[in-house]
């Protein structure tokens, strides 16, 4: 079967007439009268190695793993763009992957410093209720257990002002602490 082949003026190779079609972009496509939802192919006056502006730019980040296979069959790019563009899609799928497993992580541990946060302010609203009825209702008489009060008062801020941080940086659970009974 013979297939019809066209010179190149810029490589002067002798090629089909397959590698001289080229795609249209959307604006070229409208502006010829064409809707624009389809891609328009227009035989070119160069191969499609020497065409001015690289197909290789246009599916860097966009093409599926099956629109880069077909672009290097079709010769539109070579093999080894071909074998890059795929590699940077796989690097960027697991940046993704990764990035995805760190927020959850994060999101877990925020979740366990609210309940943290939340059970120690219940202690402490109790510790500080306690102190008031001693204080105000028995006169102040138990001395001693006014300032074991104050002082479990004291280091209750502490903590939870240490726990609100946590909560806000995402810190990891710390190991042993694990909710999950």
């Amino acid at each position: 079967m013979y297939e019809r082949t066209k010179r190149c003026p810029k490589c002067e190779r002798e090629l089909p007439l397959r590698q001289f079609n080229r795609p249209l972009t959307v604006g070229q496509a409208v502006h010829r009268g064409y809707s624009g939802k389809r891609l328009v192919f227009v035989e070119s006056k160069f191969c499609v190695k020497c065409q001015p502006g690289s197909r290789y730019r246009a599916l860097a980040k966009t093409a599926t793993k099956k629109q880069i296979e077909t672009a290097v069959w079709n010769q539109r790019i070579t093999r080894q763009q071909g074998e890059a563009l795929l590699k940077a899609k796989a690097h960027r799928a697991a940046q993704a992957t990764r990035r995805g497993r760190k927020w959850a992580a994060v999101k877990v541990a925020v979740e366990y410093w609210e309940k943290q946060i939340e059970a120690l302010r219940e202690r402490y609203e109790k510790a500080r209720q306690r102190r008031f009825y001693l204080l105000k209702r028995k006169g102040g008489t138990d001395v001693v257990e006014i300032a074991q009060l104050r002082e479990q008062l004291r280091l209750m801020k502490l903590q939870l002002s240490q726990y609100r941080l946590n909560a806000r940086a995402g810190e990891p659970i710390p190991e042993g602490e694990n909710d999950e009974s």
